[in-house]
């Protein structure tokens, strides 16, 4: 009976280590996707922030045109 109850261990013990591994690599993956995300995100902010630049002198030009023409007429 003891041998029994020790087979039954031994096979769950088996699947919960099988389970972990499966856990583990899912783990490895979203922890590449995340960093990937993030990769993304880091880029979008830096394309922001030059289109903010962009913008800005855009808008310093646009206000001298708007002087210039002020005077003109």
């Amino acid at each position: 009976m003891a041998n029994s109850r020790e087979e039954k261990l031994k096979m769950e013990k088996i699947g919960l280590e099988r389970e972990v591994d499966k856990l583990r690599e899912e783990n490895k993956l979203l922890l590449k996707r995340a960093n990937e995300a993030e990769e993304r995100c880091e880029k979008i902010v830096m394309r922001n922030d030059f289109l903010e630049c962009e913008k800005a002198k855009a808008d310093k030009d646009s206000a001298m045109l708007r002087k210039k023409i002020e005077r003109i007429r």
